[in-house]
């Protein structure tokens, strides 16, 4: 193993490098589309009451009938914060006056649909949404800010891309290596197996 570790990095050592910045520049030219978009974010805070697997008839009418009535006192002034410390159940934005701890994009997959739905609906900042039910109970959202949608340039993504690029160039180079070590005749390579191997190293 020590030798192993020894003959890889002497042979990195040894390694004629291109050109990482160029070749960056091409990915960059490329596949900008997947690159360099950034989505448009939105802060949120939110006032949630608990309504889950049960929640229906009666007791899902009071939920949505209390959610409404603080949206009222909103309407007419109250502070959201004040009503979120003092009302929501969400134990992590409570304390917080509701406020979420991470923007939202609109295709955020860890983040209830219909409640980004609803958060990409508000027009402006200060806007409170409906009463809207997702699979942790009812809500009433505020919209706390908008960063646009953006494209990142190459500089900001090149130490990233040059990076990456660097790294898959040594893992291949050290792979084309070791075959010219190997013997040839009737020798099977599990290619698979043998990259997972040098990306372990």
């Amino acid at each position: 193993e020590v030798a192993r570790e020894f003959d890889r990095q002497l042979f990195q050592n040894q390694l004629v490098l291109p050109d990482f910045k160029a070749l960056a520049k091409e990915r960059y030219k490329i596949s900008k589309n997947e690159i360099a978009p950034v989505p448009e974010i939105r802060e949120a805070s939110h006032i949630l009451l608990l309504c889950t697997e049960d929640c229906e008839g009666e007791k899902e009418t009071e939920t949505v009938a209390s959610l409404q009535a603080l949206t009222e006192r909103i309407l007419e002034g109250e502070s959201f914060s004040d009503l979120a410390v003092e009302y929501s159940q969400d134990p992590g934005s409570k304390s917080r006056g509701g406020r979420l701890s991470n923007g939202i994009a609109r295709n955020a997959e860890n983040v209830d649909q219909s409640f980004r739905d609803a958060l990409f609906e508000l027009d402006k900042v200060g806007d409170v949404s409906d009463v809207v039910r997702s699979r942790f109970g009812f809500h009433i959202l505020k919209l706390e800010s908008v960063t646009p949608s953006r494209e990142r340039s190459f500089d900001e993504v090149r130490p990233a891309l040059v990076a990456e690029i660097e790294k898959r160039f040594r893992q291949d180079a050290y792979r084309d290596y070791l075959l010219t070590l190997a013997p040839s005749d009737g020798l099977e390579i599990d290619f698979d197996a043998f990259d997972e191997l040098v990306e372990s190293m």
